[in-house]
Parts: structure tokens; C-alpha cells; sequence
């Protein structure tokens, strides 16, 4: 006896996508008209990328296999759903999973990268903090007077966070360098003696732009959030596009036993939760 599965082997996502055609975006568009992105993303998240794919792949093929051999009648009866519709579905299904695909690597990368950038400002800020440790030292035994030290003081700041740092880091190099310009040949001879000079002033100058340019770089890092919420985005559509062609199939299935049912098993109960009838709708019972 042949094997019934090397028969009819499982509808692969490319061989629907060839089957259904070249997609047209415009009818997504048109699908989508009054779904506002907040009311996707709310019903995306309430199901896994991975349910809607595993559904989709195998309810889109029992239901291209149905209307290639359909009667006139069966194609007449079945209502709420179309060729074009299916071609719809499958391309969006085709896209989802390549967005989730693309999403889990970016997500990773992300984390990689979260590490590598968090570490960079890590050792520019510890770098920074013991150049303005020793600056501040230098300075204020330079400095002698309580007015000088003083002013060190202000200068100096704190450590956290990073742009407050190096707000510091040039307070304490813009200091210095005054102090090098003045007039006071003693104030000049201490810091001749302590060997603070120009280029002692422009390496904290430098170490200011180091902490400002490793913050920049973690700012512009692609938030997981925000990734999620696009998969959430398309998550929605999906389960829009699957529950109408299953609401097609079991309504025309009510009329013509012939037609058969497309019955979720990974998201059945999302849409066993979203196509329940409301009490005032249900069949009266019979007396």
C-alpha cells in the first residue's frame, strides 16, 4: 500500500505561494481598510508568529485543493471567500514568517550588539572617571587657595550618568585651561610643578567626547519593542486574513456538507474565542 503521506506530501509555504500567483499588495490595503494598527498589534500579541504559520500553511492548502476540483455549485455557495483572497493570505503568511525569521536573528544581533555597545561606554566612562579623579587631585593641590578648590569642586560633577560625566570631564579641562592663561606666575609655577599643562587639559577634553560618542552609539540601538510590536502588526493581519477564509469555509459547509470545513488546531482557541456567538444569537433549543 502506498504511503498516503509521500502521496500527498505537506503543502510547502513556496508551493503555495507559486500556486496563488503573483501578489498584489493594493488588495491587502483594501483588506485593511478600518483596522486601525493598534487594534492589530492587540490581537497579534495575543497568538504566536509560529501558531499562525503552522495553521495557515496547512488550512491554505486543504482550502486551494478544495476549489481546484469544485463544482460550480460548491464555488457559488462558498461566500466570504475567494481565489484572490487565498492569494492574499498566503503571500502575507509568506512575509510573516520571513518578518519572524528576520526578527529572532535581529533580536539576537541586537542582544550581541546591546552587550558589546554597553561595554564600550562601560570602559569609556571607567576610563574617564580615573582621568577626572586624577585631574581633580592635581588640580586642587595646584590650586592652594579655598576659592581654587573650590571652583574644582564645581567643576568636577559626578560620575552618573555618562553626559553628566563628561559635562564634567570638559568643566574640569575648561578650568585647567584658564588656569594656564592667567596671570599669576605663582598659580602658573604650580602647575608647571605638577606637571599640568595644555595637553593635560585636552586629554580630558577628549575623554568627555569619548563618553559622549560610546552614549550616542547605544542610543541609536533598534529598540526589541519596537520589533516586536511591527511581528505583533503582521501577527494581526494574519489572523484577520485566516479567520475570515475559515469563517467562509464553515459557513458554507452549514449549507453544503460537501464543503469541508477548515478546522484550526494550533489557534483554535483564538478563533474558537473569537467566532463564539453571542447569547441573543445562539439557535433557540427545541421545546
Amino acid at each position: 500500500m502506498a504511503d498516503p503521506k509521500k502521496e500527498h506530501p505537506p503543502h510547502a509555504l513556496d508551493d503555495l505561494v507559486a500556486r496563488v500567483g503573483k501578489n498584489n499588495p493594493k488588495l491587502l490595503e483594501a483588506l485593511l481598510e478600518g483596522s486601525s494598527n493598534e487594534q492589530l498589534v492587540g490581537t497579534g500579541a495575543s497568538i504566536a508568529t509560529s501558531r499562525l504559520v503552522v495553521d495557515g500553511l496547512r488550512l491554505y492548502g486543504e482550502a486551494l485543493d478544495f476549489l481546484d476540483g469544485a463544482s460550480p455549485a460548491q464555488t457559488r455557495t462558498l461566500r466570504g471567500v475567494s481565489l484572490a483572497l487565498l492569494g492574499v493570505a498566503v503571500h502575507h503568511l509568506d512575509m510573516l514568517r520571513k518578518l519572524e525569521v528576520s526578527t529572532s536573528g535581529a533580536s539576537e544581533s541586537h542582544t550581541t550588539a546591546r552587550v558589546v555597545v554597553d561595554e564600550e561606554v562601560r570602559i569609556a566612562a571607567t576610563s574617564a572617571i580615573a582621568v577626572r579623579d586624577q585631574a581633580y587631585e592635581a588640580l586642587r593641590d595646584a590650586g592652594s587657595s579655598p576659592a581654587r578648590r573650590k571652583a574644582v569642586d564645581e567643576a568636577f560633577g559626578v560620575a552618573d550618568p555618562p553626559d553628566v560625566l563628561a559635562a564634567g570631564l570638559d568643566n574640569t579641562s575648561a578650568l585647567l585651561t584658564q588656569w594656564l592663561q592667567s596671570d599669576d606666575a605663582a598659580l602658573k609655577a604650580r602647575l608647571t610643578l605638577a606637571n599640568l599643562d595644555k595637553a593635560f587639559a585636552t586629554e580630558l577634553a577628549e575623554a568627555a567626547l569619548a563618553v559622549r560618542a560610546a552614549v550616542a552609539v547605544a542610543a541609536k540601538r533598534t529598540s526589541p519593542k519596537a520589533m516586536q510590536a511591527a511581528l505583533d502588526r503582521e501577527d494581526g493581519v494574519q489572523t484577520l486574513l485566516l479567520g475570515q477564509i475559515i469563517r467562509a469555509f464553515e459557513g458554507a459547509h452549514g449549507r453544503d456538507a460537501t464543503i469541508p470545513r477548515l478546522v484550526p488546531i494550533s489557534t483554535r482557541r483564538l478563533f474558537n474565542r473569537n467566532t463564539k456567538k453571542p447569547a441573543a444569537e445562539e439557535e433557540p433549543k427545541t421545546p
